[in-house]
């Protein structure tokens, strides 16, 4: 059977059909406002070069740079945050990335039992305040909602009775397990960028409906693995690096099994920074970090900087700047202003678009620099490209450096970072070997590099992830993404061994009635709290999380693999 793989970046749409192990097309288009004829257009044109039909196609898996793109350019809207913090750490030491942040009483306890109900009163003002601040998306969360989400429900209806144009998203529907300020953080950005991934999501169905396509759709999450198109709609967080994660696993397909580098995928509008350490993408231990927020989101570590192909180059005050804002297309492609691309075609570096019309972008950006030529403008603006984004790639390797796994590959290799720098993305051959020289790398950039995305998506393996909550005093077993609850046969002393191997179990049994080979699924977190009563122990609650960890399907570089 036949699998393809679709990117939807903000300049270009990526599509890649592969048969077995060999690649039998590829495209590349300008993702336009209508995505629905982009996607209709990627698919037929996918297709006919692979020589396809419709019903021999098993799996599209689609990734977005779509969230990535508005935070890295800070164009997300505002949100309102309804806190029900109940007792213990201060709530206002946390930053949660809310444009208001409102506290109302109410308190449940680690068991999910509600202690202090909640006043009507608050919530009546809580609404009224947030009117007056003119805020229409508000994030409602409450400590251990994902144990009993009935109070988050309660304050929703009766915000909605007084303000019903407010949008509201809930804590409890978006993240499971602890942590409360991370929760609270995971559920504003969600509220943020609900509207846009529903656009996003109508664009994805009508280009479906479109194609009559008879697939099974995948979504690629920010752990670099699959989840279904729908489930995405219910928690679209999950496609926040849905897009970097793309480029990971398109350079981990495109490498050697066990090669260690630093990624860059250079796009259109953003630039995202990525890892591999010996054949795996890094993936941060605490969840993922976003503009100092700390999300209950597993994500693989990814960096995204607002600067790319389409990057604008202007003169302000005397001074160069290139980006971070995009106003289109490159010049030499008929777009309105100069761009980074055309400093690359005027250098022989990239030849995209038209020659004259980059070497007039040039001319009119040299003209504001004191009348430099537009080759020693161009240089100027691609030294400055350069500069920071070896800046960019230094300090993410900074803060890669506080990750567990990071500190493990440099012990045993006795190195202080990877030697080489992976450059896929459309302007990756113009920019990347620059790069690497700025930082003292080994350039890679690999022959599919343009669609690198698009193989990423279509290659990578599908995942899963459960946190199981087991009560040994209760002698029940939750399961927090699904809802679902089971007897524990064992009451008493469980020993942590013991627990996780339960958990192990019953993830392997799940994984199996999924149709999903649950191979390398392995406990990522594992927490456990003795419940105390008259001074004595009289049970424990353990808190498991198993992952089937990301990975992709097979590696084009292998032997046997066929590119067409």
């Amino acid at each position: 059977m036949a699998i393809v793989g679709i990117d939807v970046g903000g300049t270009h749409t990526d599509g890649v059909l592969l048969v077995g192990r060999t690649l039998k097309a590829w495209t590349k288009l300008p993702t336009r406002e209508d995505l629905g004829a982009v996607l209709t257009e990627v698919w037929h044109r996918l297709l006919e070069e692979g020589r396809v039909k419709p019903e021999e196609v098993s799996r599209i898996t689609f990734s977005t740079t779509l969230i990535t793109n508005l935070v890295a350019k800070k164009e997300l809207p505002p949100v309102g945050l309804v806190l029900i913090p109940g007792g213990g750490v201060d709530p206002s030491l946390f930053y949660y990335g809310a444009a208001s942040t409102l506290e109302i009483r109410g308190m449940v306890d680690f068991r999910g039992r509600e202690l202090v109900p909640i006043d009507e009163k608050e919530v009546e003002e809580a609404a009224c305040l947030l009117r007056q601040q003119g805020l229409r998306r508000v994030a409602v969360v409450g400590k251990f909602s994902h144990r009993y989400p009935a109070q988050e429900e309660r304050v929703a209806e009766w915000l909605h009775r007084i303000a019903p144009e407010l949008e509201i998203t809930l804590g409890s529907k978006v993240a499971g397990g602890l942590g409360f300020p991370r929760r609270a953080a995971t559920a504003v950005l969600t509220a943020a960028i609900k509207e846009h991934f529903d656009a996003f999501y109508r664009g994805l169905q009508e280009g479906i409906s479109r194609a009559s396509c008879p697939a099974s759709l995948f979504l690629l999450r920010a752990d670099g693995g699959t989840m279904p198109l729908a489930y995405a709609l219910q928690r679209p967080v999950e496609t926040a690096f849905s897009g970097p994660a793309a480029s990971a696993m398109g350079a981990l397909a495109l490498s050697q099994p066990d090669l260690s580098a630093v990624v860059l995928d250079v796009g259109g509008t953003t630039t995202d920074i990525a890892l591999l350490l010996e054949g795996h993408p890094l993936t941060y231990s605490r969840g993922a970090v976003l503009e100092g927020r700390l999300l209950q989101l597993s994500s693989l570590a990814v960096h995204s900087v607002p600067l790319g192909g389409d990057s604008w180059v202007r003169v302000e005050r005397g001074e160069l700047r290139v980006g971070p804002e995009r106003k289109g297309g490159p010049y030499a492609c008929g777009g309105p202003v100069p761009t980074l691309t055309d400093a690359l075609r005027v250098l022989n570096l990239s030849s995209f678009g038209d020659e004259k019309r980059a070497w007039e972008a040039m001319r009119q950006v040299g003209e504001e620099l004191g009348g430099k030529d537009p080759q020693a403008t161009a240089r100027v603006v691609l030294d400055q490209a350069v500069r920071e984004l070896a800046e960019a790639v230094r300090v993410t390797l900074e803060r890669w450096a506080q990750e567990p796994a990071y500190r493990l590959w440099q012990v045993k290799h006795q190195l202080p970072r990877p030697q080489k720098l992976i450059g896929v993305g459309a302007a990756a051959s113009g920019l990347v070997p620059e790069v690497a020289r700025w930082l003292g790398l080994e350039p890679f950039v690999p022959p599919l590099a343009p669609v690198a995305n698009a193989l990423g998506a279509a290659l990578a393996r599908v995942t899963l992830s459960r946190t199981y909550v087991l009560d040994t005093q209760q002698g029940r077993i939750s399961v927090l993404e699904t809802g679902k609850q089971e007897r524990l046969n064992r009451r008493g002393d469980l020993l942590p061994p013991e627990a996780e191997e339960l958990a192990l179990e019953l993830f392997r049994r799940e994984a199996l009635s999924l149709g999903i080979d649950p191979e390398g699924a392995r406990v990522t977190s594992s927490e456990v709290f003795n419940v105390v009563r008259h001074w004595r122990r009289v049970g424990r609650i353990y808190e498991i999380e198993v992952r089937l960890p990301p990975g992709v399907l097979f590696f084009m570089m292998e032997e046997g693999t066929v590119v067409l």
